[in-house]
């Protein structure tokens, strides 16, 4: 077997604690890149919150991809999209109106900015903004666009309320769109037809890769349909969760123990 695109997910998994990537993940990246293997950061946020780590990792121009907003967007490093799964006004209504009811807070954002009709923000919404580095605009629902494509509406609360929240989601929405809880206070929202595996296979489909030839990372729910891909070699970090550790071919060791550069020697450097 070999591999010839690496897809990982970031926060948990290739980046440590300290959201940083270790001298040791960015010399196994290096040499799988050096062997042509492409790396490709598969990730919940948008392109502007991956900036920094694309810079570190020496990843540029049209030839080079970054799955963003959970796979709603596989764009170049030119910043063009080349598979795109965005929602709309009508599905902004809908779940700020759940949201209404339910007291809690929402935002959502499109490829270049962030916004919020919640004029009392809370403090998991700029934590949001500071992660994906586009600033705040507050919206009343009667001032945002129709014709508006969305790449990603979260729900954001203290845990226990996002818990209540989530059990209020009506069924129905379930089958409209990938629900994925990928923090205790985040609850993501995207395309039906949008997740990171759905986004890593029409990729590797794109650069004339088969799906036995990836290998994918991950450690939390927003990874499950990249661990559902029958055909990939999947890693689950030391410290995933349960259900992503269960549809592993294989768990390395935690984020904080370079988990990611001794899975990326065993299998795509043959070490």
């Amino acid at each position: 077997m070999t591999i010839k695109l690496i897809a990982t997910d970031m926060d948990g998994t290739l980046l440590t604690d300290q959201k940083e990537i270790s001298p040791a993940a960015l010399a196994a990246i290096a040499a799988a890149r050096a062997k042509g293997v492409k790396v490709v950061l598969a990730t919940g946020r948008p392109l502007p919150g991956v900036a920094r780590y694309v810079q570190q990792l020496g990843l540029s121009g049209e030839d080079e991809y970054v799955l963003t907003y959970n796979g709603a967007f596989v764009q170049n490093l030119a910043g063009n999209p080349v598979i795109e799964h965005p929602l709309g006004y009508q599905d902004f209504s809908r779940w700020n109106e759940l949201a209404v009811q339910n007291q809690t807070y929402l935002h959502f954002e499109t490829l270049n900015h962030f916004y919020t009709p919640n004029a009392d923000m809370n403090l998991y919404i700029s934590m949001e903004s500071f992660l994906t580095h586009m600033p705040i605009r507050y919206r009343r629902p009667e001032q945002i666009p129709t014709g508006i494509e969305i790449s990603k509406i979260m729900i954001t609360d203290e845990p226990s309320k996002l818990t209540q929240f989530i059990k209020q989601v009506p069924a129905s929405m379930y089958e409209d769109y990938q629900l994925t809880q990928s923090e205790d206070f985040f609850f993501e929202i995207n395309s039906k037809d949008a997740s990171k595996g759905t986004g890593v296979l029409e990729l590797a489909q794109k650069l004339g890769i088969a799906p036995d030839e990836v290998m994918i990372l991950g450690d939390q729910g927003n990874d499950l349909s990249m661990f559902k891909q029958p055909d990939f070699l999947k890693v689950a970090m030391g410290n995933a969760i349960p259900m992503i550790k269960e549809h592993a071919t294989y768990v390395t060791a935690t984020n904080e123990d370079d988990g990611f550069a001794k899975a990326v020697r065993k299998f795509a450097l043959g070490e």
